[in-house]
């Protein structure tokens, strides 16, 4: 047990690196949300996602457009404040003390403070960009990043270094299929794994007739859809009650609060468990511990469920799933081998079968 333990361990710690540029002092968790154009509502869900992982991990989430010279997440936060970080990034190169430019707004997210008057501001370089998203990641370790629609080099750099990206298309676009098609050969050509591609659609109208046609093979490729808010049609001014959801029960702010938990959590960790019904007189009690063992896992992690019989190895199992989070990956798997060695020694079986993110291992 030892020496699978360690292995898988090892092999958790693989799985767990992150490879965000070259700021490798900390563990960053940094999540981008994309959009063809400027109708998608990108901004809208990004600002919402921000906040339904900041109360699902009880942390602070940085939200960061790297437009610095634009002041309206800011603005759509309810912060007023402005500052000279662009003078700064011009003068140094890198921000020495990047907490004079961070604020917490009103809904508990922190954000950065744009320029003033940046929108006439056109010193602002890729390079500027780059050197802070560096010292970003350095000082931050939950970020969403409200990235441009332009496939620019800074979306190019933030796309290849986040965890995950989302990427999120208006229902009134011509083609939803052609656009996903489009935004797959590029994440190809910028070598961007598929699994770190999260598509959404946002429902912006409520008349059908003026939506893309959404076919099934279409679904099988979507993961979410935000369902059509006539309260939030057309805002695009600073109005917090709409902008940054608050109340669990609206339909954005629950698309939100599922996605939040599907990005944090993408790590999927099993463990089959024979159902022994071949043997009566054991088959009652290991119903008993796949049932407590449901019950003990759903302390730890996300989304539990049990199911089967599936068969491995010709034997009849029940497997009991769940998710967890790369960064808590290895806590996972140690409670996980803990309760497998347990049943192993209550039924005295030599070995079971651990699947982690879809990969199976005999322990």
């Amino acid at each position: 047990p030892a020496v699978s333990l360690s292995i898988i361990k090892t092999l958790c710690n693989r799985l767990s690196k992150t490879n965000i540029g070259a700021a490798q002092t900390r563990m960053h968790n940094v999540y981008a949300v994309l959009g063809p154009d400027t109708s998608s509502g990108k901004s809208l869900f990004a600002r919402n996602l921000a906040m339904a992982m900041q109360k699902e991990l009880g942390q602070e989430v940085l939200l960061f457009d790297p437009n610095l010279r634009d002041e309206r997440v800011a603005r759509s936060l309810g912060v007023e404040k402005r500052s000279r970080i662009i003078d700064e990034l011009v003068d140094r190169e890198k921000i020495k003390d990047l907490s004079q430019y961070v604020v917490k707004a009103p809904c508990g997210l922190l954000t950065i403070l744009p320029q003033e008057n940046g929108l006439t501001d056109i010193r602002l370089k890729e390079f500027h960009t780059f050197s802070l998203m560096q010292t970003i990641l350095e000082h931050y370790e939950y970020v969403v990043v409200d990235s441009s629609s332009m496939y620019t080099k800074v979306t190019k750099e933030i796309v290849q270094n986040c965890d995950k990206i989302v990427y999120l298309i208006s229902s009134k676009n011509v083609s939803i299929t052609g656009l996903m098609d489009h935004f797959d050969e590029t994440r190809r050509g910028w070598k961007v794994a598929p699994e770190k591609i999260v598509f959404g659609v946002n429902h912006t109208t409520g008349d059908t007739t003026q939506e893309s046609l959404i076919t099934d093979k279409d679904r099988e490729r979507i993961s979410f859809e935000i369902p059509f808010s006539k309260e939030l049609q057309g805002k695009r001014d600073p109005e917090q009650q709409l902008l940054v959801q608050s109340s669990p029960e609206h339909p954005l702010a629950r698309v939100c609060t599922e996605q939040g938990l599907d990005i944090l959590f993408d790590q999927s960790i099993g463990l089959f468990l024979p159902t022994l019904d071949d043997q009566p007189a054991k088959a009652e009690l290991a119903a008993r511990w796949i049932e407590s063992g449901a019950a003990e896992l759903s302390l730890a992690l996300k989304k539990v469920a049990t199911r089967g019989p599936i068969t491995r190895n010709n034997t009849l199992c029940k497997l009991i799933c769940g998710n967890t989070s790369k960064w808590d990956l290895n806590n996972q798997v140690v409670k996980i081998v803990d309760f497998s060695n347990r049943y192993k020694k209550e039924f005295g079986l030599d070995s079971l079968i651990l699947s982690l993110n879809n990969q199976e291992s005999v322990i």
